[in-house]
């Protein structure tokens, strides 16, 4: 027997529609979040507070947080672009993932950020030591590209912690954050959408704010927690296990 597991729903379409494997063959195993380690609740502000010291964040600043290493041509670029087009000054860009063997990548997006005037705005920092507490500092989480390792887990941690997301619209975008309920979604590489959708999420009012941390803590702990996947996962084995015949005659 075979069993043909996939992570986003979308390639399992994909592969449904190619017709050359049994539909009942396919099993989707959706991405899962530790939900106790990314629970709002049991971060304190202290660890938010020494998160914050650790990235030389300003106290009064909205914080505008990429949560994985983003080189000039994988989402730098577009996120510059965009802290450019939105144009406040009460805002940091907070890039997360800049390790200190990136000297290459690093020279390239310093140089389009001095080339904005935009050095005080935003911060290249290394990986977080506490994951949780650091992306706590984030007023909204931006996911620039789908196409970096960790993009899809930095989205549900983030929504996990009750931060609202904006997503590229590209490969699972949609299967891990409900638009304009939990996030939104911006067309792959639109500067000028992601500038608005910004500005739309920085200007949440605190109610507003509320229900989608609601919402988005919601959709993690019912569609992505790691104990229901790893529940699922066992469960395809155990199938495998038990030799149920699954490709069509």
């Amino acid at each position: 027997a075979h069993r043909h597991e996939y992570h986003v729903e979308c390639f399992a379409d994909h592969i449904r529609r190619g017709g050359k494997i049994d539909p009942s063959a396919i099993r989707v195993v959706r991405p899962g979040v530790d939900v106790d380690r990314f629970n709002p609740a049991l971060v304190t502000g202290a660890r938010v507070g020494q998160a914050a010291q650790r990235v030389n964040l300003p106290e009064d600043a909205q914080t505008v947080l990429v949560p994985y290493f983003t080189p000039r041509h994988a989402g730098g670029e577009l996120m510059v672009e965009a802290l450019t087009r939105l144009g406040r000054d009460d805002v940091i860009g907070l890039f997360l993932g800049w390790s200190e063997d990136r000297d290459t990548e690093r020279r390239e997006v310093d140089a389009l950020i001095a080339n904005r005037e935009l050095q005080a705005a935003i911060h290249l920092a290394p990986p977080p030591l506490d994951r949780a507490a650091t992306l706590m500092l984030a007023d909204v989480v931006v996911v620039p590209t789908m196409a970096r390792p960790g993009a899809a887990q930095s989205i549900l941690e983030a929504q996990a912690l009750g931060r609202p997301v904006i997503v590229a619209d590209e490969a699972a975008a949609r299967e891990l954050v409900l638009p304009g309920i939990s996030g939104w979604t911006f067309p792959p590489g639109d500067a000028s959408a992601l500038a608005e959708l910004l500005a739309v999420a920085l200007d949440l009012d605190p109610l507003q704010r509320d229900h989608m941390a609601a919402a988005a803590g919601q959709n993690v702990r019912t569609n992505f927690d790691r104990r229901v996947a790893a529940d699922f996962t066992l469960g395809v084995y155990r199938e495998l296990i038990q030799g149920r015949p699954l490709w069509a005659e």
